[in-house]
């Protein structure tokens, strides 16, 4: 797409891999737990007080998603990053 609109040097990355996509949907899973949103606040507080032994797991998690970056990629990503280069005005 990019190359149909003009922009030259194209490439295509893809971010993470199976292990890094685990961790992030763990992460998605526990931060709501963690962090609720309610407009409760004795509610809130409760639920955080009982989180927070999650509170480790989960820089755990983000630490093994961050190091598995630098991993192979496979066919499980979390997305892709594309690059071009601009053309020249004239």
């Amino acid at each position: 797409m990019l190359s149909d609109c003009g922009f030259g040097a194209v490439s295509v990355y893809a971010r993470g891999n199976a292990v890094t996509v685990a961790c992030y949907k763990a992460i998605a899973l526990i931060v709501p737990v963690v962090f609720p949103q309610r407009k409760n606040i004795v509610g809130k507080a409760a639920l955080f007080a009982l989180s927070i032994p999650l509170l480790p797991l989960l820089l755990l998690l983000g630490v093994i998603a961050n190091v598995s970056l630098a991993g192979e990629v496979g066919d499980d990503c979390l997305g892709y990053t594309a690059f071009a280069r601009k053309p020249a005005s004239t």
